[in-house]
């Protein structure tokens, strides 16, 4: 079957909008591994991004007169917001982070993709509608990104510490479940409240909704590693500034197709991109190992399940 005119270009709107949010997002993997390195408590890097991201956002919102607009947003479910950013916010960077203290940062990234088909595995648990379908065709692609992941650890595995791995694997897997489940509801609660639709407006509210776990972080941090240092507090302001601009391009590329599965499934392989991108800027800023033959492959397999994804939709399976 051949896509509307219409829902194509949204497609590849939504596609393009992915890969430059992938960019930006890589720069938090690369920067965050950094500052693990300089001993920064992994604590601090998660809660100081949203901390610093929170004036950026007001200074958006007062810039763009949609302040008004916001209070509306969060008055209309406070609790939502505050349940939702947790998991969404919360739960899904500061696992991230911990990962990034533990592994390199582009394998970090490499095992991202699995939040692809979590969100698809997920579909029948979030929605009540005709997103509960699991498209059969995106499913394949995504474990095709997830195979290419497996490939990738390989050898790194072999390089490493076990325990080190399981363990970055398990932190990663928190992140790549509560990271669709937080973007998924939050656009459902503005459309049940028909709400609408605005990406700056919907992570201000998920980013004030997850202030209260980031304020526990932050105590718990100073008690384990006392005040951050000044090369912390400056890595992980260009880390908000990149979250600032990464995070609402990918919600409104999600938002563009949210009423597709297929296509939103799509969209969200683009952050399968991320490991291109990190291992670049990884090999600029600190200097990596790179990957072997295994992680050649694996990279090969992710970009393929990526570029399958984009494809024009021409049967279905």
């Amino acid at each position: 079957m051949n896509p509307e005119p219409g829902q194509s270009r949204l497609l590849w709107r939504g596609l393009a909008l992915g890969m430059v949010a992938a960019a930006f997002f890589s720069v938090s993997f690369v920067i965050s591994r950094q500052m693990a390195e300089a001993n920064g408590h992994w604590a601090w890097t998660a809660a100081l991004r949203f901390l610093m991201m929170l004036p950026m956002l007001f200074g958006i919102l007062l810039v763009r007169r949609k302040w008004g607009e916001f209070w509306e947003t969060w008055k209309a479910a406070p609790l939502g917001w505050i349940v939702w950013g947790t998991v969404g916010c919360g739960i899904f960077y500061a696992a991230l982070v911990a990962a990034c203290a533990i592994s390199p940062a582009w394998v970090v990234a490499g095992s991202w993709p699995v939040a692809i088909v979590i969100g698809i595995v997920l579909a029948p648990f979030l929605y009540t509608d005709h997103r509960r379908h699991i498209p059969r065709r995106a499913l394949v692609y995504s474990s095709l990104i997830v195979v290419g992941v497996m490939l990738l650890q390989v050898g790194e595995a072999r390089s490493m510490d076990w325990r080190a791995v399981v363990a970055g694997l398990v932190l990663v897997l928190a992140s790549a479940t509560a990271h669709p489940i937080g973007n998924r509801m939050s656009m459902q609660l503005m459309e049940k409240r028909h709400l609408r639709p605005d990406a700056v407006i919907r992570l201000t509210a998920l980013t004030v909704g997850s202030l209260p776990g980031w304020l526990i972080l932050c105590v718990w941090g100073y008690f384990r590693a006392g005040w951050p240092p000044p090369d912390q507090l400056t890595g992980s302001l260009v880390v908000a500034v990149c979250g600032v601009i990464a995070t609402p391009v990918f919600y409104g590329a999600t938002q563009l197709v949210s009423r597709d599965p297929e296509a939103l499934a799509a969209v969200e392989a683009t952050q399968a991109a991320e490991i291109l991108f990190t291992l670049v800027f990884e090999a600029i800023l600190i200097g990596i190992r790179p990957p072997d033959a295994f992680g050649i492959t694996g990279l090969v397999v992710i970009i393929s399940g990526i570029l399958l994804h984009a494809a024009p939709k021409r049967r279905r399976l």
